[in-house]
C-alpha cells in the first residue's frame, strides 16, 4: 500500500512558496511514499523535485493544465502539454499518462470544470479521465468534495485526494492509499483499476489568503525586474 498526495504545488507555481527541492524529503518524513507535483501549466517543479527524491520515494511529474474547458491534471509527462482538454486527454491516452480531474465541482474556482462545461460535456469528461479528485483540501465547502465523490462513484472512477498545497503547513493534508508496488507503472495501473482509498482534512481559509499574497508578491517582483 502506497500513500500519495496527487496534488501539490511548488514555487514553480506563482502562488506557492514551497521549493520543489524540499518537497520529497518533507513528504517522506510525513510517511508518504510518493507525491505528485502538479504546478500550474508546468511540469518543471516535478522535474526538479525528482532529482531530490530520497531512497524508496517517488516523485510523480504532473502538471495542472488550464484549458478553455477547465483544469486537468496530467501525470507522467516530461514535456509541457498544450491544447484543449479533449486534445490533452487524447495525448495522455497515446502516451500512457494518468489523467485526474481536480476539484470538478468547486464553483468558486473560475477554472473548475463545472463552470466551463455544460452537463453533457461534463459527463463526457467524467467518462474520459482516469480518476476524480474526490477530496481537495482547499475546497471551502464540503458539498464540492461530496459531489465529486458521488459522481466518481457513479461513473466508477478512481478516487484520489490532493492537498492542493501551496504552503508548507498544508503538506500532509490529503492521502490517497493505492494498492500498488512502489513504481510509477504500478501506481498508474492501480489508479486506473480503482484500487484507491482516500483521506483528507481541509486547509484553513487563511491559506487561500496566503497564496493570494504570494501570487501578488511574485507579480510585483517580476514587474520590478522588467522595469530595471
Amino acid at each position: 500500500m502506497q500513500i500519495i498526495d496527487f496534488h501539490v504545488h511548488s514555487s514553480v507555481s506563482k502562488d506557492s512558496n514551497i521549493s520543489p527541492k524540499i518537497i520529497p524529503k518533507i513528504m517522506r518524513n510525513l510517511s508518504y511514499n510518493a507525491v505528485c507535483i502538479a504546478d500550474h501549466n508546468s511540469n518543471k517543479g516535478g522535474l526538479i523535485a525528482s532529482k531530490y527524491a530520497p531512497k524508496n520515494f517517488i516523485v510523480l511529474i504532473g502538471q495542472e493544465i488550464k484549458t478553455p474547458q477547465g483544469e486537468i491534471i496530467v501525470v507522467g509527462s516530461e514535456k509541457k502539454l498544450f491544447g484543449n482538454i479533449w486534445e490533452i486527454i487524447d495525448i495522455a491516452e497515446e502516451e500512457n499518462l494518468l489523467t485526474i480531474l481536480p476539484h470538478p465541482f468547486d464553483f468558486i474556482r473560475k477554472n473548475s470544470a463545472c463552470r466551463k462545461l455544460n452537463k453533457k460535456d461534463l459527463i463526457k469528461l467524467f467518462k474520459k479521465v482516469h480518476a476524480i479528485e474526490a477530496f481537495n483540501s482547499r475546497c471551502i465547502f464540503n458539498i464540492h468534495n461530496s459531489l465529486a465523490k458521488f459522481y466518481a462513484k457513479m461513473f466508477r472512477k478512481s478516487l484520489v485526494a490532493g492537498s492542493d498545497a501551496h504552503t508548507l503547513s498544508e503538506l500532509g493534508n490529503a492521502k490517497t492509499f493505492v494498492e500498488a508496488e512502489l513504481s510509477k507503472d504500478s501506481i498508474f495501473e492501480a489508479v486506473r483499476k480503482g484500487k484507491t482509498k482516500i483521506f483528507g482534512k481541509k486547509s484553513c481559509f487563511i491559506m487561500h489568503m496566503k497564496s493570494f499574497y504570494i501570487s501578488c508578491k511574485t507579480f510585483l517582483q517580476e514587474k520590478k525586474k522588467l522595469m530595471e
